[in-house]
């Protein structure tokens, strides 16, 4: 303020020269300039000289220091924040690593499941149920199937055909003599083995794999395997008395089957 002050006088007091000098000069009855006119312009048109330095230094800003004036720089402008501004979001997205982008490795494609056989389920057949020859009894995970295949006038030849539906390989010992009773409607107990006499079926072993069928035979020391069907097991009744209708046979004691039931027709 002290600077502005000084330069205002300074103003003030060239104006006054300028209106002494210029009421000097227009003086009337004066024509023709003198020495001291012509001094008198030159010392008004220094003065205006000086004015206008001054009034440069007027559009200068300053900043007053100790004993000196120095310009002032330039403000620098502040951000203008405007309140409608978007608001930054209250929760930021998780950033992707690049572990996560990377490509899959091939310790990271999973193991393929070993391939298990598919088992249709089995449904028990009822207890106390007498199955028609050609059919099957279904329990524990097993079929057993009786098929009649010959009917002599002193006996009948009955096969029996096995299917394994465990969901593993199954391995079992069985004798067809001691597996299988025979009763006629009578209620007489009839003799049942091998083909030709009637005689024990010997023990014999089985090894199945899931799904796999197998044919139960009655087998001697003698057993070639030429014909199958001849040792199948043998039933001994005499199918000429008329009193015989009917002869029902029984298989219980291996492969988890309990009192499977079959009929045997006997027609005159």
């Amino acid at each position: 303020m002290y600077g502005l002050s000084k330069i205002a006088v300074t103003i003030l007091a060239i104006l006054a020269v300028l209106l002494i000098a210029t009421a000097l000069i227009l003086r009337p009855g004066s024509n023709t300039p003198n020495n001291r006119e012509i001094t008198l312009q030159a010392t008004v048109e220094a003065q205006q000289t000086q004015i206008a330095r001054v009034l440069s230094m007027l559009n200068t800003p300053t900043v007053e220091t100790t004993g000196q004036t120095e310009p002032t720089m330039p403000s620098v402008a502040t951000p203008h924040t405007d309140s409608t501004d978007t608001a930054l979001p209250s929760t930021i997205e998780p950033v992707l690593t690049d572990t996560a982008l990377r490509p899959p490795q091939p310790s990271d494609t999973p193991a393929l499941p070993t391939e298990v056989p598919t088992i249709t389920p089995v449904t028990d057949t009822a207890s106390g149920t007498i199955l028609d020859m050609g059919q099957a009894w279904r329990e524990g995970q097993y079929e057993l199937k009786a098929t009649l295949n010959t009917m002599y006038a002193n006996s009948a030849w009955v096969g029996f055909k096995l299917t394994s539906r465990k969901p593993a390989l199954v391995s079992t010992r069985y004798s067809l003599s001691d597996g299988v009773l025979a009763v006629d409607n009578r209620g007489n107990k009839l003799r049942a083995g091998y083909y030709e006499d009637g005689g024990e079926c010997a023990e014999d072993i089985v090894t199945l794999n899931p799904g796999d069928s197998i044919d139960l035979l009655c087998k001697t020391p003698g057993y070639s395997g030429y014909n199958s069907s001849q040792y199948q097991i043998s039933v001994w009744f005499d199918a000429t008395d008329p009193s015989i209708t009917e002869v029902v046979l029984t298989f219980s004691g291996f492969f988890d089957i309990e009192n499977a039931r079959w009929r045997i027709p006997v027609y005159h």
